[in-house]
């Protein structure tokens, strides 16, 4: 989607391969949103985008809001991540 952080490693481009070859969109990237992150890493304090919920492309006027949740919900590193269906 137009939305999210710039950065890709090949990882990232390898999951986007994935995703266009299936026809798949990672939704949250689709919503604006005042951070995307997901990882925060330990040393340099940069968020990273490691978690998705991926979709079906022609599903995507199903969602209304999609994205990471502020704040831990559980003792993870990780954020975890939402989506609204209408």
């Amino acid at each position: 989607g137009p939305h999210g952080i710039d950065f890709l490693n090949d990882s990232g481009r390898r999951l986007r391969s994935f995703m266009e070859l299936h026809d798949l969109a990672a939704l949250s990237s689709f919503f604006k949103k005042p951070f995307y992150g997901t990882w925060l890493h330990p040393c340099s304090k940069l968020q990273k985008q490691l978690d998705h919920i991926m979709i079906s492309r022609c599903d995507l006027k199903r969602f209304t809001d999609a994205g990471a949740c502020c704040g831990q919900l559980i003792d993870s590193d990780h954020s975890a991540v939402f989506c609204k269906l209408r």
